[in-house]
């Protein structure tokens, strides 16, 4: 008996997460915002909601982007530091980067 739709033969849907639908978000919103603005400064010969725009939700944008590549950074240590675990390797480098990233001390002496 064969079936053609077996659940254990599909991989596993890949879960999109809440921090990347954060960053998609604000570069979507803010892209069309630079253009309507550059298109409106152009035509009104007027640069005020330029300084308007730029200095507002730029910094929006470049605080989501470093929250989101500082959140990954991290998040790749700790999958290299789970796999030298797994293969029982020495883990003290990276547990200080991560250490310092964090600002936490990691128990080298127990499950951790």
């Amino acid at each position: 008996m064969e079936h053609k739709n077996n659940e254990f033969n599909k991989p596993p849907k890949k879960k999109f997460e809440f921090s990347k639908l954060i960053i998609v978000t604000c570069c979507v919103l803010y892209l069309p915002l630079i253009y309507f603005t550059l298109k409106y400064s152009w035509t009104f010969s007027d640069s005020t909601p330029l300084v308007v725009v730029i200095g507002g939700f730029s910094g929006i944008v470049a605080a989501v982007c470093n929250a989101y590549y500082k959140k990954a950074g991290l998040e790749n240590q700790l999958k290299i530091r789970a796999s030298m675990k797994k293969q029982d390797l020495d883990t003290s480098q990276i547990d200080n980067q991560i250490e310092n990233d964090l600002n936490i001390e990691i128990d080298t002496h127990g499950n951790g």
